[in-house]
């Protein structure tokens, strides 16, 4: 298990993970934001849920706040490239990853 936990990999994906975080890294590099104008850009997340995750980020030193908007600190910054080559992989194999889905989601 230690080998698993010292994985690059392991670690960038536990630093992000959350539903919205790559989210928000990407609503950031488009300029600094208020709370409520990246409530507002992202569907169907609570305010607790907002809240919690930009704490987080924050902790981690991914993006810093100064009241009353939110920017991305350097070590966010430096995630960019790799969230627009996930974009450019998702992008490419749209018809993977919704096959995926039909496969893994339950059926309603």
């Amino acid at each position: 298990m230690k080998d698993f936990e010292s994985c690059g990999v392991y670690s960038v994906i536990k630093l992000l993970n959350g539903k919205w975080k790559p989210f928000i890294i990407y609503l950031l590099s488009t300029g600094d934001h208020t709370f409520n104008e990246i409530w507002r850009r992202i569907p169907k997340v609570s305010k607790k849920v907002l809240s919690e995750q930009l704490k987080d980020m924050m902790a981690n030193k991914l993006i810093e706040a100064d009241v009353p908007k939110y920017r991305l600190a350097k070590r966010g910054l430096l995630l960019l490239p790799l969230l627009q080559n996930i974009q450019e992989w998702s992008t490419e194999n749209l018809d993977v990853i919704s096959e995926t889905e039909e496969v893994l989601l339950p059926k309603t």
